[in-house]
């Protein structure tokens, strides 16, 4: 019923024929075109079905049906003009195939490998949100090692690519990709880029953020989880002060999650990884309580704004942390002898 609060989006197109793709993506012109024709422009024969909700039938043109029950993505017409039309539908192929646990056919396959290099053309936003999905699904080694075998890591990310030719460390980005549980994003790229073994995890994640044009946001939780990675898996040898600002920040929950897949062969780091768990139960006054003072209440005991507030409020909190100061007061006393005693 037309105006249901609850009805679902519907959007309406016409039937057309696309005609000539100068730049990989969109078509030069279009023209209206009859049903059959609409679905030989399309990508795959599992996408290229019709339902006509009146009739109540599904309306197969492309051999949809069939490739659907066989579990196979196939290019419609000829992969080789299929990608040429749109180099995005490479990567498409392998997170259909992945997600869905289906087969590629093999002239989809041959036509891939030999025009992989070619989705270097593809923006990089779009590169991106094809990556954010196949990496947040829970077969995303096995997406990893498609992109890889058909030549479509290296022109996304040459750094993670050349990595990759080590057995030894494949080996391993796949384990800890495989570990994961339902993840986010920037989890599974944190993964990938630390299990990828660089010197500098930090500078390659900056890099790849660069490169396919991530969010801040995105870029900061991959960059938060690979800086709490030394501290979580040791965190049972640490002093809580130092690992308190990881587990309470924004991004705990999820350096935690990759914790567990980096670490999920290495029973030593099993009893760290528990008392982060234990400690993330926490109720959120005891995780993360309100700071004692803050700068309003250093100008308020008579001290100058200065370097001084900084270096002060950062002692403070890692004693309130550890147990050792309780009261805004004992925090005040504590500085005033600690200053006298320097």
């Amino acid at each position: 019923m037309l105006g249901r609060p609850d009805a679902l989006p519907i959007e309406v197109a016409t039937f057309r024929e696309d005609v000539g793709y100068s730049d990989g993506r969109h078509p030069d012109s279009v023209r209206f075109s009859s049903p059959n024709e609409d679905a030989q422009r399309r990508d795959f024969t599992i996408n290229g079905l019709f339902f006509d909700p009146l009739s109540d039938e599904v309306h197969d043109y492309v051999g949809g049906r069939d490739d659907l029950a066989a579990g196979i993505v196939r290019a419609i017409g000829d992969p080789r003009q299929r990608f040429d039309e749109d180099r995005l539908r490479m990567l498409r192929a392998v997170r259909f195939a992945t997600d869905f646990a289906f087969d590629i056919d093999p002239a989809t396959w041959q036509a891939i490998v030999e025009r992989a290099d070619a989705v270097a053309a593809v923006s990089p936003e779009r590169i991106a949100a094809e990556l954010r999905r196949m990496l947040a699904h829970p077969r995303r080694a096995a997406a990893l090692e498609r992109l890889r075998d058909g030549g479509l890591l290296a022109p996304i990310l040459p750094e993670i690519d050349r990595r990759l030719t080590e057995p030894t460390v494949r080996a391993d980005v796949e384990r800890s990709l495989r570990a994961l549980s339902l993840a986010e994003f920037p989890t599974a790229m944190a993964v990938l880029i630390d299990g990828a073994a660089f010197d500098e995890p930090i500078a390659a994640a900056f890099d790849v953020a660069r490169r396919l044009k991530l969010s801040n946001d995105e870029r900061d939780a991959i960059v938060a989880i690979l800086r709490a990675r030394p501290w979580l898996v040791r965190a049972n040898d640490e002093l809580w002060p130092d690992v308190q600002p990881f587990l309470a920040g924004d991004h705990g929950r999820r350096s935690l999650e990759a914790a567990r897949a980096w670490a999920s062969d290495l029973s030593e780091h099993r009893e760290a990884l528990h008392w982060c768990e234990e400690r993330l139960a926490w109720p959120a006054e005891r995780l993360d309580p309100p700071p004692l003072l803050d700068g309003r209440q250093l100008k308020q005991a008579g001290w100058k704004p200065g370097p001084e507030f900084g270096l002060w409020l950062g002692r403070v909190r890692r004693e309130q942390l550890a147990g050792r100061l309780t009261s805004a007061d004992e925090a005040l006393a504590w500085i005033e002898r600690m200053r006298s005693e320097a």
